[in-house]
């Protein structure tokens, strides 16, 4: 079977259900120390370049500088049957062959409660990458259709604890993907397995104790030899290495300290493709823990600052490096994977987006890319990958508070399509944009 790598980040804190300004809770329009780009219906901080555009002033403006400018403004919404298709001006570049759209616009599907996490799976046996949905009191599954549309709940599984993240993979080798959700029951912190039925929905599996509640939560799996893999970190530093038996169980965790507050975990194949390694972030620090199988000790560079992590092969040499991208300095940075396990950083790239908070690396309509979702401007962008370094691809806005980000080939025509998670106070949605 095929390694798979399935990855959950820890979400934003959510918006206290007071009176909102806007959909993520900003001033609107702009607000003092905000710039309003009028070409793209979105505010920015004073002095920031707008997306596309060289930054061409310094300092912080004060006051409304345009009409109708709206922080994560998402333009107007049509409804058709039970999807919403946000429209809003996209943008994007290629060399010199001017604009084109990686990304179609975003077509939002309703959820019944509060979502929590995200993961993409095939659970119906399709062969096409389904979207699970993490709940506050239910798992639920969007089974992906041939155009790449979403059927309304292909299956819902009640929830007896709240969930705080969750991953999909192969537990036990059938063809139904499996889930792991992070959680806080009468028993404390804990991962609970969720067994895939094939019809969209879950048989209750195992249940597997956490020194604390996880904040960061992946998995992976290599067949044969590996089995699955879990890793869960929580804000302490701790994190608690599973391996799956095959069979549907998961062993005695490893738990090795790694440093404190992390912020992003991604688990790729960075020593050897034969082997799964983690890399984590924590806001200046980057750690690597090696093979996963037999964790070796981890190894931690002073990289940084950074919120949100991607892995892939940017520079094509067929190593597997990872990305940084930065809430403080608005940018993504390549660290080229060395081959000796050591990582050399690449000049940063000015992302279009404000406030990136989920990355993913990812073929996007024939082309390597790096996908960023982004919370201040709620929008998500797209940079495209020229050997480490980054070209502006694409802004596309959102609707609602971003909660989380998956990235996956939705109506199997081999490229990534994108989905996002939005929502606050009780209510949610689905948003997915299809490669183009």
């Amino acid at each position: 079977m095929r390694a798979t790598i399935s990855i959950a980040l820890a979400t934003l804190a959510l918006a206290g259900c007071t009176e909102l300004l806007d959909e993520a809770g900003r001033p609107c329009p702009c607000g003092p120390g905000w710039s309003c780009c009028a070409n793209v219906n979105l505010c920015v901080p004073g002095g920031s370049a707008c997306p596309g555009e060289a930054s061409t002033s310094t300092g912080s403006s004060s006051g409304s500088t345009g009409a109708g400018c709206t922080q994560g403004s998402t333009g107007s919404g049509s409804t058709t049957g039970s999807s919403t298709t946000t429209s809003g001006t996209t943008f994007g570049s290629s060399g010199t062959t001017g604009v084109m759209r990686i990304l179609e616009p975003a077509v939002s599907y309703p959820l019944a409660g509060q979502p929590i996490g995200v993961a993409l799976g095939d659970e119906n046996g399709d062969g096409r990458a389904d979207v699970i949905v993490a709940e506050t009191s239910m798992l639920t599954v969007l089974a992906a259709q041939a155009d790449g549309g979403l059927a309304s709940s292909a299956g819902t599984t009640p929830l007896a604890s709240a969930p705080t993240a969750v991953v999909a993979l192969d537990l036990d080798g059938d063809p139904n993907e499996d889930l792991v959700v992070a959680q806080t029951d009468e028993g404390g912190p804990a991962l609970a397995v969720w067994r895939g039925r094939g019809d969209g929905t879950f048989t209750a599996g195992d249940r597997y104790g956490l020194p604390q509640k996880a904040t960061l939560l992946a998995a992976g799996s290599i067949w044969p030899a590996g089995g699955p893999v879990v890793v869960a970190v929580d804000g302490q530093g701790t994190a608690s290495i599973f391996l799956g038996d095959g069979l549907g169980h998961l062993g005695t965790p490893t738990t090795l300290t790694v440093p404190a507050s992390p912020v992003a975990l991604v688990l790729d194949h960075f020593l050897a493709p034969n082997r799964l390694d983690a890399v984590i972030a924590s806001s200046t620090q980057v750690t690597l823990v090696p093979n996963l199988a037999a964790p070796g000790t981890p190894v931690t560079f002073a990289y940084g600052p950074q919120r949100a992590l991607a892995s892939g092969d940017v520079d094509g040499d067929g190593r597997v490096d990872f990305m940084t991208l930065s809430l403080t300095n608005n940018d993504v940075v390549a660290y080229l994977n060395a081959g000796d396990g050591g990582f050399v950083p690449q000049s940063p790239t000015q992302l279009a987006g404000v406030g990136p908070t989920w990355a993913a690396f990812a073929n996007i309509s024939g082309a390597p890319a790096v996908v960023a979702l982004n919370a201040q401007s709620n929008d998500v962008t797209v940079e495209r990958d020229f050997g480490g370094t980054f070209v502006f691809g694409g802004i596309y806005p959102m609707s609602g508070p971003p909660l989380g980000l998956a990235v996956g080939d939705l109506n199997g025509d081999q490229s990534a399509d994108v989905v996002v998670l939005g929502g606050a106070c009780g209510t949610g949605s689905v948003q997915v944009l299809l490669s183009n």
